[in-house]
């Protein structure tokens, strides 16, 4: 009988409370009812528990002082920015137990999970894509790569030689009765100068000091011309051809590439996902190590990571050859505490709507900004031949072409004091004699 009544009451009690107008609800009943949603959100201590396999600097730095552990880094920075925001109150605790509230960090996939519906991962680090870090071109091996490859058309140009000569005969025979001033009649000496006006027709140059005066040989000279363009043509764009491999040979494709990259990182799933060799690491310096060492051709790494070890891969040594985009992987939180779901949703919204404010944060902390840390490792100091200053060839070239003329100056010099010397000495003789 007692339950009967306590029924009857709590749903006239009910009625009454749906009977209210809505615009009765004051504001501080508002303030009092946030209060009530904030509090059950938010406790009064969240425990944290970092993943020392995963928790690597800069992303986390532990700092003991005697009995005392306390962590910085972009982790810690973002994290507690976000629960500082959501719940101003709470107090973040650092545990090693394994009963914590929150363990970081954790990669997340946003296609493969869907992160809008899983409750217990929030993404706490925006991701600024995976950098291909490789070793800069040896320069001391240019000069002969050069060489090799100006040698390697050597097929064209023999031929391009083979082709003048005969042409020159030809020219020879058509204009030698006619032309025998520039044409002689002798073999040697009109096939000779048939080759000189052969070639000097076929590179377009022109001088005009030997040319037919036949209409067969001015038929013939019409065209040996257009041949001989073509033959040049030809024989320019094989040498472009190599001199640009040259400037590419550094290019390294990624796929099948033996890349280094830390153990479960993003960048080394991002290295699978690209089909590389991946030799997975423990630290940066091994990273560098492997790439020094010729075991790896190069190493994948965020660039937070790479901003924070520049002294492990100076400018002058390294260069970031690619940027690839990661636009599903992130690293994130795994919560728990399964009372936390309210406090997931604010963290995501939180996380999602101030990216920019997060990406700042980190640019502050690494103390530069990651976009310009990056173009100064992508600098194509080495990837252009042409006479750039910065390119690999101009300084080669220019202190080759002066090694060159000071020699020649010096000899040209030295030839003429000798030639002056043998004067004065014959004059004087003659002088003596007479």
């Amino acid at each position: 009988m007692a339950s009967l009544v306590f029924i009857i009451t709590f749903l006239l009690m009910a009625l009454q409370l749906k009977s209210i107008p809505a615009e009765n609800i004051t504001e501080d009943d508002e303030m009092i009812m946030d209060d009530l949603r904030k509090t059950e959100m938010c406790p009064d201590t969240i425990k944290v528990r970092w993943d020392e396999f995963l928790a690597r600097e800069p992303h986390v730095i532990k700092q003991v002082s005697g009995n005392e552990t306390s962590y910085d880094g972009l982790f810690p920075l973002n994290l507690v920015f976000m629960i500082s925001s959501c719940c101003s109150s709470t107090v973040i605790k650092y545990v090693d137990a394994y009963q914590a509230d929150i363990v970081l960090p954790v990669i997340l996939n946003y296609k493969e999970s869907g992160l809008s519906s899983q409750s217990k991962v929030v993404p706490i680090l925006p991701n600024t894509g995976v950098a291909f870090v490789v070793k800069r071109a040896d320069r001391k091996h240019l000069p002969i790569k050069i060489l090799s490859s100006i040698f390697s058309s050597w097929p064209v140009l023999v031929l391009t030689l083979l082709l003048s000569v005969l042409a020159g005969i030809v020219a020879w025979i058509l204009d030698t009765r006619q032309n025998t001033e520039e044409f002689p009649l002798s073999f040697v000496q009109g096939s000779w100068e048939g080759f000189w006006w052969a070639f000097v027709s076929m590179t377009t140059v022109g001088y005009g000091d030997r040319c037919p005066k036949t209409i067969s040989g001015r038929l013939f000279a019409i065209v040996w011309i257009l041949t001989g363009i073509c033959m040049c043509s030809i024989f320019t764009a094989m040498l472009t051809t190599s001199l640009t491999t040259i400037s590419l040979d550094t290019m390294i494709p990624l796929p099948q590439a033996k890349v280094a990259a830390l153990f479960g990182s993003i960048e080394a799933t991002t290295g699978f996902q690209r089909q590389a060799q991946v030799r997975r690491v423990h630290s940066i310096k091994e990273i560098q190590e492997e790439i020094l060492e010729g075991k790896a051709i190069g190493g994948l790494m965020d660039s937070f990571t790479l901003d924070h070890y520049r002294d492990y891969f100076p400018a002058n040594e390294f260069k970031v050859q690619e940027v690839i985009s990661q636009e599903y992987l992130e690293y994130g939180a795994l919560i728990e505490n399964s009372s936390l779901v309210s406090l997931v949703k604010c963290l995501k919204n939180l996380r999602f709507s101030e990216e920019s404010e997060m990406y700042e944060y980190a640019e502050l902390y690494m103390g530069k900004s990651m976009k310009s840390g990056l173009e100064e490792s992508m600098t194509p100091g080495d990837q252009t031949i042409g006479v750039d200053p910065e390119g690999l060839l101009f300084y080669p070239a220019l202190f080759t072409c002066l090694g060159i003329l000071t020699f020649f100056l010096i000899s040209g010099a030295t030839w003429e004091m000798c030639r002056r010397t043998r004067m004065r000495q014959n004059e004087r003789g003659g002088w003596f004699v007479a």
